[in-house]
């Protein structure tokens, strides 16, 4: 991302979405899935990351707006919600 600032909103917006992604040098966020995921699970939470970076590259701040109602597991083979 082109700033710190931003790789932090995206980060935020991500987990206010029910997706955590991790910090990665000073302006870039990364993933860490599990080794063994489904093509659905991993389809949802990229789902979520690009809701992010759009919401972020729109300028939207939706932590207000916005409870975080879906929990996406990728932590799971299965790709349950909570």
């Amino acid at each position: 991302l082109a700033t710190p600032a931003l790789a932090e909103a995206v980060q935020w917006e991500a987990f206010t979405r029910g997706l955590l992604v991790l910090g990665c040098g000073k302006s870039a966020v990364r993933v860490s899935p599990p080794l063994v995921i489904d093509e659905a699970t991993m389809a949802s939470g990229l789902a979520v990351l690009e809701d992010a970076i759009g919401a972020v590259s729109l300028g939207r701040d939706e932590r207000a707006e916005r409870p975080m109602a879906q929990v996406v597991d990728l932590t799971s083979a299965r790709g349950t919600s909570h």
